[in-house]
Protein backbone atom coordinates (compact mmCIF):
# COMPACT_ATOMS: atom_id res chain seq x y z
CA UNK A 1 0.00 0.00 0.00
CA UNK A 2 1.33 3.27 -0.95
CA UNK A 3 0.92 6.26 1.29
CA UNK A 4 0.90 9.55 -0.57
CA UNK A 5 3.13 12.14 0.92
CA UNK A 6 1.69 15.55 0.65
CA UNK A 7 4.14 18.35 1.03
CA UNK A 8 2.64 21.67 1.85
CA UNK A 9 4.79 24.53 0.78
CA UNK A 10 4.25 27.69 2.79
CA UNK A 11 5.57 30.77 1.16
CA UNK A 12 5.92 33.79 3.43
CA UNK A 13 6.31 37.12 1.75
CA UNK A 14 7.86 40.04 3.71
CA UNK A 15 7.38 43.53 2.31
CA UNK A 16 9.67 46.38 3.46
CA UNK A 17 8.14 49.86 3.56
CA UNK A 18 10.21 53.10 3.55
CA UNK A 19 9.42 56.09 5.89
CA UNK A 20 6.80 58.39 4.48
CA UNK A 21 7.89 61.56 6.37
CA UNK A 22 11.07 63.03 7.77
CA UNK A 23 12.57 66.27 8.94
CA UNK A 24 15.83 68.01 9.48
CA UNK A 25 16.67 71.34 11.05
CA UNK A 26 18.97 73.94 9.59
CA UNK A 27 20.24 76.84 11.68
CA UNK A 28 22.12 80.10 11.57
CA UNK A 29 23.76 82.34 14.12
CA UNK A 30 23.79 86.11 14.57
CA UNK A 31 26.54 87.64 16.68
CA UNK A 32 25.74 90.00 19.53
CA UNK A 33 25.86 93.69 18.69
CA UNK A 34 25.98 96.32 21.42
CA UNK A 35 27.77 99.61 20.92
CA UNK A 36 27.51 103.31 21.64
CA UNK A 37 29.64 106.20 20.44
CA UNK A 38 29.41 109.86 21.42
CA UNK A 39 30.35 113.06 19.64
CA UNK A 40 30.21 116.48 21.22
CA UNK A 41 28.10 119.11 19.53
CA UNK A 42 28.03 122.51 21.26
CA UNK A 43 28.07 124.26 24.61
CA UNK A 44 25.60 126.73 26.08
CA UNK A 45 25.92 130.48 26.09
CA UNK A 46 25.87 132.80 29.13
CA UNK A 47 23.59 131.07 31.64
CA UNK A 48 23.48 134.17 33.85
CA UNK A 49 21.31 136.18 31.49
CA UNK A 50 19.20 133.73 29.45
CA UNK A 51 17.30 130.47 29.74
CA UNK A 52 18.47 127.79 27.31
CA UNK A 53 15.92 125.30 26.03
CA UNK A 54 16.66 122.04 24.19
CA UNK A 55 20.22 122.84 23.12
CA UNK A 56 21.89 119.98 21.24
CA UNK A 57 24.97 119.07 23.29
CA UNK A 58 25.83 115.46 22.35
CA UNK A 59 25.22 113.12 19.40
CA UNK A 60 24.87 109.42 20.25
CA UNK A 61 25.12 106.54 17.77
CA UNK A 62 23.63 103.25 19.02
CA UNK A 63 23.82 99.65 17.77
CA UNK A 64 21.94 96.87 19.57
CA UNK A 65 20.38 93.61 18.45
CA UNK A 66 19.13 92.15 21.73
CA UNK A 67 15.55 90.89 21.33
CA UNK A 68 14.56 92.48 24.64
CA UNK A 69 15.88 95.91 23.67
CA UNK A 70 18.44 98.04 25.48
CA UNK A 71 18.91 100.67 28.18
CA UNK A 72 20.82 103.94 28.02
CA UNK A 73 22.15 105.22 31.34
CA UNK A 74 23.15 108.86 31.94
CA UNK A 75 25.40 109.80 34.88
CA UNK A 76 26.74 113.10 36.19
CA UNK A 77 30.43 113.28 37.12
CA UNK A 78 29.89 116.39 39.28
CA UNK A 79 27.92 114.30 41.73
CA UNK A 80 30.98 112.22 42.58
CA UNK A 81 33.72 114.86 42.28
CA UNK A 82 32.78 116.72 45.45
CA UNK A 83 32.80 115.27 48.94
CA UNK A 84 29.70 117.06 50.20
CA UNK A 85 26.43 118.36 48.82
CA UNK A 86 23.96 117.22 46.19
CA UNK A 87 25.76 118.04 42.95
CA UNK A 88 24.37 115.45 40.52
CA UNK A 89 23.10 117.01 37.32
CA UNK A 90 24.39 120.53 37.97
CA UNK A 91 26.73 122.65 35.89
CA UNK A 92 29.44 123.73 38.34
CA UNK A 93 32.03 126.52 38.12
CA UNK A 94 35.56 125.31 37.38
CA UNK A 95 36.91 127.00 40.54
CA UNK A 96 35.02 124.47 42.69
CA UNK A 97 37.55 121.82 41.65
CA UNK A 98 40.16 123.67 43.75
CA UNK A 99 38.34 122.60 46.93
CA UNK A 100 36.63 119.28 46.15
CA UNK A 101 36.11 118.56 49.86
CA UNK A 102 33.69 121.48 50.10
CA UNK A 103 30.20 121.90 48.71
CA UNK A 104 30.20 124.39 45.79
CA UNK A 105 28.90 127.81 46.79
CA UNK A 106 25.76 129.45 45.40
CA UNK A 107 27.86 131.41 42.94
CA UNK A 108 29.53 128.22 41.72
CA UNK A 109 26.31 126.26 41.08
CA UNK A 110 23.03 127.33 39.44
CA UNK A 111 19.91 127.20 41.58
CA UNK A 112 18.41 124.54 39.29
CA UNK A 113 19.63 121.32 37.69
CA UNK A 114 19.86 121.10 33.93
CA UNK A 115 17.21 118.96 32.21
CA UNK A 116 17.85 116.45 29.44
CA UNK A 117 15.83 115.04 26.58
CA UNK A 118 16.75 112.53 23.87
CA UNK A 119 15.47 112.73 20.29
CA UNK A 120 15.77 110.67 17.11
CA UNK A 121 18.08 112.66 14.89
CA UNK A 122 17.99 110.94 11.51
CA UNK A 123 15.20 109.46 9.43
CA UNK A 124 17.84 107.42 7.57
CA UNK A 125 18.78 105.47 10.70
CA UNK A 126 17.38 102.02 11.42
CA UNK A 127 15.62 102.26 14.77
CA UNK A 128 14.38 98.96 16.13
CA UNK A 129 11.97 100.19 18.78
CA UNK A 130 8.24 100.22 18.10
CA UNK A 131 7.41 103.16 20.36
CA UNK A 132 9.61 105.76 22.00
CA UNK A 133 10.06 105.96 25.78
CA UNK A 134 8.48 109.04 27.36
CA UNK A 135 11.87 110.81 27.44
CA UNK A 136 12.55 110.40 23.71
CA UNK A 137 11.14 112.67 20.99
CA UNK A 138 10.48 111.68 17.37
CA UNK A 139 11.65 115.11 16.21
CA UNK A 140 14.72 117.03 17.36
CA UNK A 141 13.68 120.29 15.70
CA UNK A 142 10.18 120.36 17.13
CA UNK A 143 9.84 117.89 20.04
CA UNK A 144 6.30 117.33 21.26
CA UNK A 145 5.26 118.98 24.53
CA UNK A 146 4.24 115.57 25.86
CA UNK A 147 7.85 114.34 25.88
CA UNK A 148 9.19 114.34 29.44
CA UNK A 149 12.56 115.86 30.23
CA UNK A 150 14.68 114.12 32.85
CA UNK A 151 17.30 115.03 35.42
CA UNK A 152 20.28 113.17 36.89
CA UNK A 153 19.72 113.17 40.63
CA UNK A 154 21.73 110.29 42.09
CA UNK A 155 24.82 108.12 41.76
CA UNK A 156 22.86 105.50 39.80
CA UNK A 157 22.06 108.03 37.09
CA UNK A 158 18.94 108.08 34.92
CA UNK A 159 17.84 105.27 32.61
CA UNK A 160 16.00 105.41 29.30
CA UNK A 161 14.69 101.94 28.48
CA UNK A 162 13.92 100.83 24.93
CA UNK A 163 12.03 97.61 25.59
CA UNK A 164 9.48 97.46 22.77
CA UNK A 165 11.57 96.33 19.82
CA UNK A 166 10.76 94.43 16.65
CA UNK A 167 14.18 94.54 14.98
CA UNK A 168 17.76 95.56 15.71
CA UNK A 169 18.77 99.20 16.04
CA UNK A 170 21.59 99.84 13.55
CA UNK A 171 23.52 103.11 13.73
CA UNK A 172 20.55 104.76 15.41
CA UNK A 173 21.45 108.44 15.78
CA UNK A 174 20.10 110.35 18.77
CA UNK A 175 20.69 113.92 19.92
CA UNK A 176 20.90 114.73 23.61
CA UNK A 177 19.26 118.08 24.31
CA UNK A 178 19.92 120.16 27.42
CA UNK A 179 17.84 122.89 29.07
CA UNK A 180 19.16 125.23 31.76
CA UNK A 181 17.43 128.08 33.58
CA UNK A 182 19.38 131.30 34.02
CA UNK A 183 20.84 132.47 37.34
CA UNK A 184 22.03 136.09 37.52
CA UNK A 185 24.10 135.52 40.68
CA UNK A 186 26.62 133.10 39.19
CA UNK A 187 30.33 133.87 39.13
CA UNK A 188 32.15 134.85 35.94
CA UNK A 189 33.81 131.88 34.20
CA UNK A 190 33.13 128.42 32.91
CA UNK A 191 30.53 125.96 34.18
CA UNK A 192 30.56 122.31 33.16
CA UNK A 193 29.66 118.73 33.94
CA UNK A 194 30.82 115.48 32.39
CA UNK A 195 27.82 113.39 31.31
CA UNK A 196 28.69 109.69 31.12
CA UNK A 197 26.46 107.62 28.81
CA UNK A 198 26.49 103.83 28.75
CA UNK A 199 24.45 101.11 27.04
CA UNK A 200 23.37 97.67 28.27
CA UNK A 201 21.14 94.86 27.00
CA UNK A 202 17.77 94.49 28.69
Amino acid sequence: MRIPIIVALLICSFVSYGATTGQTTTSANVGQLINISLARAQSLGDIRVADFNNVHIITLTVDNNDDDGYTLNFKSDNGTRFATGDNFGYLIHNSAADTPTANPTNGQKPTTRYELMLCEASADSTYGHVTNPSNVADSCTNPADSVSKFEITSNSGSNIIFNQVNKATLSGIFNLLLSQKSDVQLFHGDFSDTIIVSISDN
